[in-house]
């Protein structure tokens, strides 16, 4: 499963690795990953929220075993906290977790995360995503209303019924809305299926085209703590004969705990929709507390019972322009929401629980201090003099070089002789979760045991890339040659067929279309292919060895500078055996085209220059 597909996701890795002042790596955890990682290289381990502890051998297990020894501090985010939440629950404790980011409001925490059953452990309130201060400058031009084809566009999913009120709520604004637009005949682009969703760019163009979006809080108020929701759930669905239960039908299970807490999240579309200055149509909510009805956006009854007032709101242009300034002003101008603001108050937030722990002397599983929750916004900024004192608390003895040299080797020994024997396989990078986190003022041995690492690994995943481009290329090759090949036989038989016919006309073809002579190119191009690829394999090897003379003579310097050598080739071939790629590829293409075309023409004049219709086209070979 590739958690980290849609952007909100990927902004909030990235926020961190751009914003934060730690410095970070990436690691897959999930499933059978092996961590080949020594995690007493980094000072603070966080798990980002795609990692899920309440998924039952989602995480791998080995990385639960290092991180449970782990003696840093560690720091987990979790969303969508109302699944398995007792499971959550058990994690925090077993796998000894000192702060949790958690979208649970501060007025609600003992509710999730009783005190007492979690000892010493910092809960702070964050929302489910922020502003990508990149988007400022890349989003596209802003229209006036007035100018917006679409006067109400919204997408959304129906995400089930044990979600309860605010997961059906999800639906039924776009249901209903649609049915009141299309009554009326007025202009909407409003689904809710999976099909219509929309990503990227396209997203933003959408927004754009909108006269006012649709919404509602995202969250559900209904924690399943022992997951006999669910379970009741997948009976009824089972009893249905597969069709999940309606809101109205499984209500009575879920209707109590509804009403319990107020969970009301505000949505990464409501900044987006800011940004774009596109109005807002929300039902009425919480929202994180981040905005107001009439100030920020336009309220909906959840009954619709001012849905005549609302749409009457879309044809005053300049209420409208007033109403995005002020949301835009708030959500957006303000800095207020910015992930670059988060990451800054993260990053204190570690630096304090860093310091706190360092200070006192720790091992394996121990927690600090007593229970603390907090919205993160709230935490207050330190001030230069208190950071010196932090990273005076921080900082570690220095080690020798002779202790460094010995442990750089240990470290890459192992590694360069699984390298060797190919054992290595390249991570997928939408698989990727936690975060491995080094403070700045970390001791040089951790440092450039870190850099060494980390550097030759990215070369290695390059490298890796590379060669399987290099057997997609031969295997491609290969299919290709044979499917022209195929196709020139097919060509040699109806060219014979139509001279039979009429040996006149059959002479005036050519025994092989000229232009075919162009599927020479592939062979030239492999040509060169093969001796581009001896030149890559041959320069890999001469950095590797000299990467491995640098350890042995103890020279970390010299080391790290072929290692960053090593990536910086291996990146530079990457882009070489793309376009050879997609030249090879190019050319079958133009060639197999031309010859069709000709195939075409032959049977043409044999059927007695039949329609087009009647064509027979050859499918090309594996697609």
């Amino acid at each position: 499963m590739q958690s980290t597909h849609v952007e909100t996701a990927w902004n909030y890795l990235l926020a961190l690795k751009k914003y934060s002042e730690f410095q970070i790596d990436f690691l897959h955890v999930t499933y059978d990953a092996a961590i080949d990682v020594d995690f007493d290289d980094y000072d603070v381990i966080f798990q980002d929220y795609h990692a899920r502890l309440c998924r039952e051998d989602y995480v791998a297990v080995q990385y639960q075993e290092k991180l449970r020894a782990f003696r840093g501090p560690k720091v987990m985010a979790v969303q969508d906290e109302y699944d398995s939440t007792n499971r959550l629950h058990a994690a925090i404790r077993d796998l000894g977790f000192d702060v949790v980011l958690t979208c649970v409001p501060q007025d609600s925490i003992d509710y999730v995360y009783p005190r007492a059953e979690f000892p010493g452990v910092t809960f702070a309130t964050v929302l489910t995503g922020y502003v990508p201060d990149w988007y400022l400058k890349e989003f596209p031009a802003v229209r006036p209303p007035a100018e917006r084809p679409i006067v109400v566009g919204y997408r959304g999913r129906n995400i089930g019924a044990r979600y309860g009120r605010l997961g059906y709520e999800k639906f039924e604004i776009g249901r209903r809305m649609k049915e009141i637009c299309d009554a009326r005949g007025i202009p909407n682009d409003i689904a809710m299926d999976e099909e219509s969703r929309i990503y990227g760019p396209a997203w933003f163009e959408f927004v754009g085209k909108c006269r006012a979006m649709l919404g509602s809080e995202s969250g559900s108020n209904v924690f399943d703590f022992d997951d006999t929701i669910m379970a009741t759930y997948k009976k009824m669905t089972e009893a249905k004969g597969g069709r999940t239960p309606s809101y109205e039908e499984f209500r009575p299970f879920v209707d109590k705990r509804d009403n319990e807490i107020s969970m009301g999240q505000i949505s990464p579309r409501i900044f987006e929709c800011a940004l774009m200055r596109t109005p807002m149509i929300l039902f009425r909510g919480r929202y994180s507390d981040a905005v107001n009805p009439d100030e920020h956006y336009i309220p909906l009854e959840k009954d619709f019972s001012n849905v005549d007032a609302v749409l009457e709101k879309l044809n005053d242009f300049a209420a409208l322009e007033s109403l995005t300034e002020r949301a835009h002003r708030h959500l957006i101008g303000s800095g207020r929401f910015h992930y670059s603001r988060f990451i800054t108050k993260l990053d204190e937030l570690i630096l304090r629980n860093l310091a706190q722990k360092r200070g006192r002397g720790f091992r394996a599983g121990t927690r600090v201090g007593t229970a603390q929750s907090f919205a993160l916004d709230e935490l207050p900024m330190i001030g230069a003099v208190e950071r010196s004192a932090l990273e005076q608390r921080i900082a570690r003895p220095r080690f020798n070089v002779t202790r460094l040299h010995r442990k750089i080797r240990e470290a890459f020994g192992r590694q360069l002789a699984r390298l060797r024997r190919g054992a290595i396989e390249r991570e997928a990078m939408s698989n990727i979760h936690p975060l491995l986190i080094n403070f700045a003022t970390s001791n040089p041995l951790r440092q450039e045991v870190f850099y060494l690492r980390h550097t030759l690994k990215l070369g290695d995943d390059y490298a890796r890339e590379n060669d399987r481009i290099a057997e997609l290329y031969k295997e491609r090759l290969r299919i290709h040659e044979a499917d022209l090949e195929e196709l020139s036989e097919t060509y040699r038989n109806e060219r014979a067929h139509l001279e039979a016919i009429s040996p006149q006309t059959g002479r005036l073809r050519p025994a092989l279309p000229e232009a075919f002579a162009g599927a020479g190119a592939l062979a030239t191009g492999a040509s060169a292919y093969a001796k581009f690829g001896s030149a890559r394999l041959a320069r890999r090897a001469e950095l590797l060895a000299a990467f491995q003379a640098a350890l042995d003579a103890n020279d970390a310097p010299k080391a790290l500078g072929i290692a960053r050598e090593y990536r910086r080739q291996e990146v530079e071939d990457e882009k070489a055996n793309s376009a050879h790629y997609k030249q090879m590829t190019e050319t079958y293409a133009n060639c197999r085209a031309t010859l069709q075309s000709a195939i075409d023409e032959i049977r043409e004049r044999t059927e007695g220059g039949g329609p087009a219709a009647g064509k027979r086209v050859t499918p090309a070979a594996n697609g």
